[in-house]
């Protein structure tokens, strides 16, 4: 809305008979106060230096021909929405912004910078103050990714530091739990770093000591994870030609079987250090375990050996286990042996 002060009640403005100018000079001045206070106390729109719609980036905006900038001065913000001017700079966001592009199509674009020179940015967000802290570019969202960025060459450079800062943990225990999106890293409470290469299994790059980094063995005390004598969870002597899936993911009590203590071996290893023993055994030619991944179809090589009925014998052990933290022991021999087993675990790879 343009404003204009209305000065047809003025007294016409006359010389005198004598030529004086006085009389002239003090109602041409009335007219400009009303005028002046006119324009202070009525908001106007933005407009040219010759009272023309503000058009940007053309010599329009000013009476002197060339000048190509626009300013807004006063604490004014330029705010478009929807392509039109009639924006309103409400909001938490908008609050102390110099210019706001707001978009409520869909698939359109609040902002946009575009370049085609040569080493050019199609956009560019600086702070430049040396004593205090600030952001040059943020972005947020309130469902979605705050930042998207499309490249050839890369996505995103750091081309400063070289640093890249996790500020935020996103996980609030040290193993990571529930889903995830695959291509997703992020670090824990601990400062761990993980990446997520498929949905819902994280798989730790690096931690705060070197022995826990990716690909290292975690240390733990021995822990029963499995007894086949125990009523939980799962009760019984294995038979020749029999298989059984085992969780080695808990710690159970050495007397009852009930899980102790959740998660010893956490989401995302890979491989676990195991003792194995038999015990009660029975088959007067003896009989074998073979341990392998919980998702295996068939047994693979020995882990344990036994020659005879009533031995106890244990061995230690390396094996792989499946995605859910589970191995498979299946038992071989002839003609009938069967054996109760148990399964302690030391450690893990992650």
């Amino acid at each position: 809305m343009s404003t204009e002060t209305n000065t047809t009640d003025l007294d016409a403005v006359e010389p005198s008979p004598t030529g004086s100018r006085r009389a002239l000079l003090g109602k041409g001045a009335m007219a400009a106060a009303v005028a002046a206070t006119a324009g202070l106390a009525v908001s106007r729109n933005a407009s040219a230096a010759t009272g023309a719609p503000l058009v940007m980036g053309v010599p329009l905006n000013d009476s002197a021909p060339g000048t190509t900038d626009t300013g807004l001065i006063g604490g004014s913000s330029l705010v478009v929405t929807d392509g039109k001017t009639s924006g309103s700079g409400s909001g938490a966001s908008l609050v102390g912004a110099s210019v706001v592009g707001k978009q409520t199509v869909a698939a359109r674009v609040g902002t946009l910078g575009s370049n085609t020179g040569e080493n050019g940015f199609g956009l560019w967000g600086e702070h430049t103050s040396t004593t205090v802290a600030g952001t040059g570019v943020f972005g947020a969202s309130s469902n979605g990714p705050g930042v998207v960025a499309r490249g050839t060459v890369a996505d995103l450079e750091a081309d400063g530091s070289g640093r890249l800062i996790f500020t935020k943990d996103a996980f609030a225990g040290v193993a990571p739990t529930g889903t995830s999106v695959v291509g997703t890293l992020a670090r824990d409470v601990d400062g761990s770093l993980w990446y997520s290469p498929k949905a819902g299994t994280w798989v730790k790059l690096a931690s705060v000591t070197s022995a826990a980094s990716a690909g290292s063995f975690h240390v733990v005390a021995p822990v029963r994870v499995y007894d086949s004598r125990l009523a939980a969870p799962t009760q019984g002597k294995l038979s020749t030609g029999q298989s059984r899936v085992v969780s080695i993911a808990d710690a159970r009590n050495e007397v009852s079987g009930l899980v102790t203590t959740a998660n010893v071996v956490p989401v995302g290893a890979t491989a676990v250090v195991a003792n194995l023993t038999v015990t009660e055994t029975e088959g007067e030619l003896g009989g074998f375990l073979s341990v392998v991944p919980g998702d295996a179809t068939a047994l693979s090589g020995s882990s344990i050996n036994w020659s005879g009925p009533n031995q106890n014998i244990a061995n230690g052990l390396t094996a792989k286990i499946a995605a859910d933290r589970t191995v498979k022991v299946f038992c071989g021999g002839i003609p009938t042996p069967r054996t109760h087993f148990v399964i302690d675990v030391s450690g893990y790879w992650i």
